[in-house]
């Protein structure tokens, strides 16, 4: 045996000593303390073991607690939790403070025992009350985290300060904790540095990373990362995770996504949940690693599982993003539920619109302006925009302005449109110009798909369909309804691009899905006018109604049409009542006219069959429904003079008794 030269010196130093004078339990115990420390002796776990046990043997508590310890960290032993809150138990037994703390924490870990906060309660406050400088910090974190009593920060901090007054850093740095996070106390960052630095400069690495957090945040880039690699050298799980999001911010540093990543696997290694769900972050916009929707999914999965807000939220949205509604509802709900302000917004868009749930417009605006109240600068925009729904203009621009200051490209778009139209504030189309230019430049769809409606109307800047169309493509490849919707008419306008209704007809559709209200009315006139698809004045009226009933005013000015005057097709009976036209469609095929030329440069004659004597209403609608010129006089026979942009429209003659409509391409 290794120990057998060192044993005998001590047996043949004993047997010399008269018998009375037999060693003492302390004795023993400073034997095993001068090998486990390698005082006088080579350091030897084992050999410390030994004089412990003999000690031990004498009921000696201070040698029980030091077994127990070896037990613990596995030093000269097999580690075995069980076995050494056996030994802490019978030091604790003999009011041995520490090992009163030791077997506290065991019980509040549930390490070597089943989990136990009474049991853990209870010896952590015989600790303390022995005069342990751990137990009140172990003490306090369970009424910080509500772990077997009420939730109590008041009692915490009372409990950290004594911790803190025996000496315990880590209680400094947990009072640092509670003014950071205003537990109990007001919040104060300033104070909250103030702890952590001294537990810092003390070496507690979950205070160095605090305090590096917080001074990334202040902006001051290398103090932060000075903190943060020295929490990251001590082990610390959450300090390589804070510098990933240095690196892949390129906050104080270059940008290095390479390096980001290396830190989010460190910090992975280490069980932080949330470099977790930064990997899927990256994974899903390709920083570092090939871009990856799929590895995406399976990285927030395992931090959303854990209970990571932003990587449950960040799922819905892909989940939302690929169709699958029920899933994306159910992993916003939960990030929702632990109060994620972009969680709260993103669950509105699913009561606005109707995703998985019944429509609901209150209970939509009730997550918005949660969102908004905490901050939350897409719930900001939302909550404008359900404000502006309300016609509340001056209160929605307030909102929106809170968005934008926070750099949030929509609102910015959202500020454009009222200033276009007037909403709450006075017309400015420079004011929307640089707005919308702004968002535009943002490469936010809504900004695209304005500035390319002020292109198209030459609102503010000159007029331009070749750039209106590029940014109305722009905003669809992005899914953008308003702006597919837009492209649509284009098409069904051979305007900049041929005449087709079928495009068009693609476009109204995808427009729908993507919540484009104007689409509806514009599909409703083809079904109409048959344009692309088979009349149908029933189709026709259905839309229109989906469309007025969320304000439409195109929809609501064409629903009034057809209640007063039926479809724009077929001939009417003077007999008919002009309700059942909204319904119904019971007619002879018409008479034919004729128009010409055309197409034309805005000047054009209609001829009616030669038996019509009666005067005739002209009216030509562009393919939104919506009219742009018309006469009451009888002009059949004439030419007509008609002031509008290119495209095609929709000519409508109506007699008492006859009508007719008829496609017109107008020419530059």
């Amino acid at each position: 045996m290794k120990h057998t030269f060192a044993t005998l010196t001590i047996v043949a130093a004993l047997c010399s000593m008269p018998a009375w004078a037999q060693p003492s339990a302390a004795e023993y115990n400073s034997n095993g303390e001068n090998y486990y420390y390698g005082r006088g002796v080579p350091q030897d776990y084992e050999a410390a073991m030994n004089w412990y046990r003999k000690a031990a043997d004498m009921g000696y508590a201070q040698a029980e607690y030091n077994i127990g310890y070896l037990y613990e960290k596995g030093l000269g032993v097999p580690q075995n939790d069980a076995e050494a809150v056996a030994w802490f138990s019978k030091a604790a037994g003999k009011d041995h403070a520490v090992a009163c703390n030791s077997v506290g924490w065991h019980y509040k870990k549930g390490k070597g025992v089943p989990k136990d906060y009474t049991k853990a309660l209870q010896y952590l406050t015989k600790a303390t009350e022995l005069g342990n400088k751990y137990a009140p910090n172990h003490l306090g974190l369970m009424y910080d985290e509500g772990e077997g009593v009420a939730t109590d920060y008041a009692r915490a901090m009372q409990y950290f300060r004594l911790g803190a007054q025996r000496g315990n850093m880590a209680s400094v740095g947990n009072i640092g904790w509670l003014f950071d996070k205003g537990r109990g106390i007001a919040k104060n960052e300033d104070s909250a540095m103030k702890y952590y630095t001294i537990a810092a400069e003390a070496g507690e690495d979950f205070a160095q990373n605090n305090l590096g957090v917080i001074l990334r945040d202040r902006g001051r880039y290398s103090e932060a990362i000075k903190w943060l690699e020295l929490a990251d050298k001590k082990g610390n799980k959450h300090a390589p995770n804070s510098l990933g999001k240095i690196y892949e911010k390129g906050k104080g540093v270059d940008k290095n996504y390479d390096r980001a990543v290396q830190y989010y696997r460190v910090a992975v290694a280490r069980g932080n949940n949330n470099a977790i769900a930064n990997m899927g972050w990256v994974w899903e916009h390709g920083y570092g690693v090939p871009a990856n929707k799929d590895s995406a999914i399976e990285w927030y999965t395992r931090a959303a599982k854990a209970g990571v807000d932003f990587a449950q939220n960040n799922l819905g949205y892909l989940y939302q993003k690929q169709g699958k509604i029920a899933e994306a509802l159910d992993w916003t709900q939960k990030a929702a539920n632990q109060e994620y302000a972009p969680a709260l917004a993103n669950l509105g868009r699913y009561y606005e619109f109707g995703w998985g749930v019944a429509k609901d417009l209150d209970r939509a605006g009730e997550l918005y302006h949660k969102a908004a109240l905490a901050g939350d600068d897409c719930g900001q925009n939302n909550y404008g925009h359900i404000l502006a729904k309300q016609k509340r203009y001056t209160d929605a621009m307030w909102w929106f302005r809170q968005s934008a200051a926070q750099g949030y490209g929509m609102a910015y778009a959202n500020i454009a449109w009222l200033h276009e139209n007037a909403f709450g504030v006075p017309r400015n189309l420079d004011s929307a110009v640089w707005y919308a230019r702004k968002a535009c430049n943002m490469g936010v769809s809504a900004g695209q798909f304005r500035m390319g409606w002020l292109f198209e109307k030459g609102w503010g800047l000159a007029q331009s369909y070749d750039s209106a169309l590029y940014l109305y493509k722009l905003a669809a490849a992005d899914n953008y309804g308003a702006a597919e919707c837009n492209l649509g008419v284009m098409y069904a306008k051979g305007r900049k691009v041929p005449h087709n209704d079928t495009t068009a007809i693609a476009l109204y559709r995808r427009a729908i899905v993507h919540n484009s209200v104007r689409a509806k009315n514009n599909l409703g006139w083809m079904h109409e006018n048959g344009f692309g698809l088979p009349r149908n004045c029933d189709s026709a009226v259905a839309l229109y109604r989906q469309a007025a009933a969320e304000e439409d005013t195109f929809a609501i000015a064409n629903l009034k049409r057809i209640e007063r005057e039926g479809c724009l097709q077929g001939v009417v009976s003077p007999t008919t009542p002009t309700n059942t036209a909204v319904t119904t469609t019971t007619v002879s095929a018409p008479r034919l006219i004729r128009v010409y030329p055309n197409p034309n440069y805005g000047h054009f004659t209609v001829e009616l069959p030669e038996d019509v004597k009666e005067p005739a209403e002209m009216t030509l609608y562009d393919m939104q429904g919506a009219i742009v010129y018309q006469t009451t006089r009888d002009h059949a026979g004439k030419t007509l003079y008609v002031d509008v942009t290119p495209g095609m429209y929709v000519l409508r003659v109506m007699t008492r008794t006859e009508k007719w409509t008829e496609r017109v391409q107008i020419n530059r």
